[in-house]
């Protein structure tokens, strides 16, 4: 476990290194005029959180330290991709 309350795995860890690259793949879609790159990259975070999804309930976690854990890391993910999809120009419905 590390220092968030999160298991040390590859999917964990999958989408923590990815979270950290948003600012630079801003950066570079803004720098190259390119804004597939903010679509690429926020497709490839959504792929990465379903796998830890998958594999991590996030509501009956084992303890009531992960559990919060992973809800801060989905709500994470859940603003980066409405950041990225504002920069877009997408509407982001708050509720389905």
């Amino acid at each position: 476990m590390n220092d968030l309350g999160l298991e040390k795995d590859t999917d964990t860890d999958a989408v923590i290194r990815k979270l950290v690259q948003f600012p630079d793949v801003i950066r570079e879609a803004c720098g190259e005029l390119s804004p597939n790159l903010i679509a690429s990259y926020l497709f490839n975070l959504a792929q990465k959180f379903n796998l830890f999804y998958k594999k991590n309930s996030v509501l009956s976690a084992e303890s009531e330290k992960i559990k919060n854990a992973r809800i801060a890391l989905t709500a994470t993910v859940a603003q980066v991709i409405k950041n990225g999809l504002y920069l877009l120009g997408i509407d982001v419905l708050e509720r389905m």
